[in-house]
């Protein structure tokens, strides 16, 4: 193996070799160079100083820059090879992240052969209600409010007011319609789709559906228990 000239400076110091940085020896200089390394290593009295000498002459031999120096392209650079002029491909049709198929397209789109589903595609729970209350008030409240009026933080300090849920356009729109906001934003809403997974979407979805039931809901729509415990006591 030919080691470079930064491990025969010592050799050739004293002659003035003027060797550049990198360029490969002949055999005979190798040799040469590895006799010179064995006098140094049998000279060096102290044990800590042979064991540095032979690491260092270790590092120096390998060296070497067919990594650094081997044909890439950088991203988005230019390319006389291909017709568009640039070195980036683009993805293969039909080709997905692995782990990432998305075959389901109710769960993942919220729309049915192009239409807007209206009903959830998993199971309504309390623990859906409270994940979505959650996701909304830690992504949504800042904007709509906790309530949904639209009169959250951010909007108190100048930044344009959204539409209160509790309006009609919204109140009859199907559930996939409102996790198609959330999935790719509205006006001056941005998408929520990498922030928020499609699960959480759904859950947003339900929660924001339950606060328009709750704004128009009235005592005669609970049944009578639950009026007995929304009455004040005596």
């Amino acid at each position: 193996m030919n080691l470079s000239n930064t491990a025969a400076s010592a050799r050739c110091a004293r002659a003035h070799c003027g060797a550049k940085p990198f360029q490969r020896l002949s055999s005979m200089e190798t040799v040469k160079t590895l006799a010179v390394s064995r006098i140094i290593v049998h000279r060096a009295k102290a044990p800590v100083l042979m064991m540095t000498v032979i690491v260092t002459l270790f590092n120096v031999a390998s060296c070497r820059r067919e990594m650094t120096d081997q044909p890439k392209t950088k991203t988005f650079s230019e390319s006389s090879f291909f017709n568009n002029g640039t070195n980036a491909r683009p993805i293969p049709p039909n080709t997905v992240p692995r782990g990432k198929i998305r075959e389901n397209e109710r769960f993942y789109t919220g729309l049915m052969n192009g239409t807007y589903m209206t009903e959830l595609p998993m199971h309504l729970t309390p623990e859906l209600l409270r994940r979505g209350r959650e996701t909304h008030d830690a992504f949504c409240a800042e904007c709509h409010g906790r309530l949904g009026d639209g009169r959250g933080p951010v909007v108190q300090h100048g930044f344009p007011q959204p539409p209160s849920y509790d309006i009609d356009r919204l109140r009859s729109a199907p559930l996939g319609y409102l996790f198609d906001v959330i999935t790719n934003g509205h006006g001056t809403m941005a998408s929520y789709a990498t922030q928020i997974d499609p699960a959480e979407r759904w859950a947003v979805a339900a929660y924001i559906r339950a606060l328009q039931l709750n704004q128009s809901a009235k005592q005669s729509d609970s049944t009578i228990d639950q009026q007995k415990k929304l009455e004040p006591s005596p």
